[in-house]
């Protein structure tokens, strides 16, 4: 075969997976449909009623902060937070994908990491950087909690390209102890080029983090060391499930465990973008209920990465269209009533 026709058969296989994958979007976007009409959900029902509501009020970076993530300490809220210019364009493309900017005009992918105090209201104090912005490799996505009383971010540590953004990028998983900002590189149980989004799991003991929801894969850390345990269990979530903020305890007697997952659908304009679950695991980490899906405010990008109980109230934060960063509240007793 000519390199003439050789290029001219790639070309053709690349418009019929293109055409495919139009079809399939619109297919799903009718399945979103059926979904939400058999769980009888419209947009407007679908959005989360909280008690309280607030933007995140960040400084001028120059980036758009993201992810930003909380823990309870204390009483109040501690935060960390993604400042990048990786987000996604608020449309996807024709066949549902989305649309990252900075690979659009080829420039190379930059990220940092912010810690701060976090007031009720959205108000930030005691700000600094964790990881000043750089080029590839960073960190992004990063989650901090507790364990056996100490403090830490779980982050994904992208590792390359360092500057051909037509390549994937490859990625393992990290924790970082606040304390002495040791970092404990993971790699992956599996060998897996890419690694991303271990939920950290509130622990008295030690580091543990959830690995994957179908079935239920627990990572157990020891002495803060790299080599790790993969526990995986014989439970399973009801659907297929992101990991998204962490896993934490209450002392509500039906909530041994909860923390809020994602699965995407396809919406029209917006292309796959996530609806939000809270589920309830057992003090083993068996998945006991499933909440009816939720949006924050709309259809857009939207990805919940903390979660933190302080009396009766679970605190949220979330970010959305990529640029837009919120702290909410809801009694624990109202998010019962989700499971009903």
């Amino acid at each position: 075969m000519t390199g003439i026709k050789y290029f001219k058969k790639i070309k053709t296989n690349i418009y019929i997976l293109s055409f495919y994958l139009f079809l399939k979007y619109r297919y799903d976007i009718l399945c979103t449909s059926i979904y939400l009409r058999s769980v009888n959900l419209n947009s407007e029902k679908l959005k989360i009623v909280l008690k309280s509501r607030n933007p995140i009020q960040f400084p001028s970076f120059t980036y758009p902060v993201l992810n930003t993530s909380i823990a309870a300490l204390d009483g109040n809220l501690v935060a960390v937070a993604r400042i990048s210019n990786g987000g996604f364009a608020d449309v996807s493309d024709l066949c549902g994908r989305p649309i990252q900017p900075y690979r659009e005009i080829k420039a190379p992918l930059e990220n940092g990491i912010i810690k701060f105090d976090l007031s009720f209201n959205g108000k930030i104090s005691n700000i600094f950087f964790l990881h000043d912005i750089s080029p590839v490799p960073n960190f992004e996505d990063p989650r901090i909690f507790f364990a056996n009383g100490k403090g830490y971010v779980v982050m994904t540590k992208v590792t390359n390209p360092p500057a051909n953004i037509e390549l994937l990028n490859t990625s393992n998983v990290v924790v970082e102890y606040l304390g002495t900002k040791q970092i404990i590189d993971l790699p992956s149980p599996y060998g897996k080029k890419i690694e991303k989004n271990w939920a950290p799991v509130e622990d008295n003991k030690e580091i543990t983090l959830l690995y994957r929801s179908n079935p239920i894969t627990l990572i157990k850390i020891k002495n803060n060391e790299s080599i790790h345990k993969v526990n995986i269990t014989q439970y399973k979530s009801m659907i297929n499930l992101h990991n998204r903020s962490q896993v934490i305890k209450t002392t509500h007697p039906d909530i041994p465990y909860i923390r809020v997952v994602s699965k995407k659908f396809a919406t029209r304009k917006y292309g796959y973008t996530p609806f939000h679950y809270f589920e309830i695991l057992s003090e083993n980490f068996m998945p006991i209920k499933l909440s009816r899906p939720f949006v924050f405010s709309s259809r857009r990008q939207e990805y919940c990465q903390g979660i933190a109980l302080i009396n009766s109230q679970i605190y949220l934060s979330w970010s959305e269209q990529e640029k837009y960063n919120f702290i909410g509240s809801i009694d624990i007793d109202e998010v019962i009533k989700l499971f009903k």
